[in-house]
């Protein structure tokens, strides 16, 4: 081989004995450019206008609660102090006057005599209801209680019932008598007295009493309460063999619902 040969450059490469060229100052390698980054270490500030971000943490801000929040959480404190309220009275009525009511029922029911003549009715009904103080650290009293006999859900008299007491855990007679006329004169509707006349004629009627009062709770020397009972004695059937004259109750049902 001859020294033109060797000293001869091949196609794409630098003659042997000449250094590569760097890239220019803003052409990085593989032809990709670059940003060069400034140089502070001499002393110069940075440019004008340059803005830095601190690293400081920021306040820990919670967030307003809304008003549809606040209303909430107030209705539900509210709902919370009524509930403590109500046991806490309920408590106190109980351990001061207990907490049973008294028990209502009918003993007997006579109708002495019952006749209807000229759309006209002369009868008398006797009753006798037997009233129990279930509460043993309570006295009750009922001052005034009126009654009602009713047919049908229709009025066919009333009359005023002397007062009660009942010591705790005792029980008394209740009697309750209604006759017609009455000493005050009122009469039942025509269209009543006709359906009991209607009832005389097969034998059977059906009556039931009503009972509104008021019982007062006396607990010690001090404590007492007030409230209105109503007392419903129903389903009370009268007997009555004879085309003339009284009937007898057949002594069903008796038993009475009381309500506040």
């Amino acid at each position: 081989m001859s020294n033109d040969e060797t000293t001869r450059p091949v196609m794409g490469y630098a003659p042997a004995g000449y250094p590569q060229p760097f890239p220019p100052p803003q052409q990085g390698y593989y032809g990709h450019p670059y940003t060069a980054y400034p140089n502070y270490y001499n002393g110069a500030g940075p440019p004008p206008g340059t803005v830095y971000y601190s690293s400081a943490q920021l306040p820990n801000i919670s967030p307003q609660p809304s008003k549809g929040y606040e209303f909430a959480r107030l209705a539900l404190i509210i709902m919370i102090v009524l509930m403590v309220c109500t046991i806490t009275f309920s408590l106190f009525t109980w351990l001061f006057f207990g907490s049973g009511v008294p028990d209502f029922k009918v003993e007997s029911f006579n109708v002495p005599y019952f006749d209807i003549a000229n759309s006209t009715l002369k009868a008398r009904w006797e009753t006798n209801i037997t009233v129990k103080n279930t509460n043993q650290k309570s006295r009750i009293s009922f001052p005034h209680i009126q009654g009602y006999l009713v047919y049908r859900n229709r009025l066919v008299d009333a009359a005023m019932i002397d007062p009660l007491h009942l010591e705790g855990k005792t029980e008394a007679s209740l009697r309750a008598n209604f006759s017609l006329p009455d000493p005050r004169g009122n009469l039942p509707e025509a269209s009543v007295v006709d359906a009991m006349g209607e009832g005389r004629k097969i034998g059977i009627l059906d009556f039931y009493l009503r009972l509104d009062m008021r019982a007062t709770y006396v607990s010690g020397s001090y404590w007492s309460r007030e409230t209105m009972l109503r007392v419903i004695c129903g389903d009370l059937w009268v007997n009555f063999p004879a085309p003339i004259g009284g009937g007898t109750w057949n002594g069903t049902s008796g038993e009475c619902s009381t309500y506040y």
